[in-house]
């Protein structure tokens, strides 16, 4: 088994520490986050944990997707899934489906334009309530506000 030094740790990690990051390299991040969800899912794979802080930044700020723990392949139970900021309002006992991930991507792409997870100053239980009332984080001003509500109802 052969694994690639990430020098630039998560993009999580990466977000919090620089603040002024060209929105060329940010877009390039959301368009390699789509993509290789795009690929995993044709390939019938489910990541079930997609965050920023599960993505790996290589020496040319490359954007690696990484943590396959709670993944499925072929619709299977999932060993786990992502924070409440991360995926829908849910039944837990049906099986985890595209549109989760899809969910965790507009999450995801919130948080490489704003620097912060949705929801970050409110509890997991407040969260989870507004996410049952169907009410999601503002968007007022993000470039890819629609992406993100799209994502978020499951409609991309």
């Amino acid at each position: 088994l052969i694994i690639d030094y990430i020098e630039n740790g998560t993009l999580r990690d990466y977000l919090r520490a620089y603040k002024h990051i060209s929105r060329s390299q940010l877009h390039c991040w959301i368009l390699a986050m789509a993509e290789g969800l795009e690929m995993l899912h044709i390939h019938n794979i489910l990541h079930c944990d997609f965050t920023p802080a599960n993505m790996l930044l290589n020496s040319s700020l490359g954007l690696k997707i990484a943590d396959f723990g709670c993944s499925t392949i072929n619709g299977t139970t999932s060993s786990g899934a992502a924070g409440v900021r991360f995926r829908p309002c849910q039944d837990w006992r049906k099986l985890p489906a595209k549109d989760d991930d899809l969910f965790a991507l507009g999450s995801s792409i919130y948080e490489v334009l704003t620097g912060k997870p949705p929801f970050e100053d409110i509890s997991s239980d407040q969260v989870h309530r507004l996410h049952e009332l169907r009410q999601f984080a503002d968007l007022t001003g993000l470039n890819m506000a629609d992406i993100i509500r799209d994502c978020w109802l499951r409609k991309a």
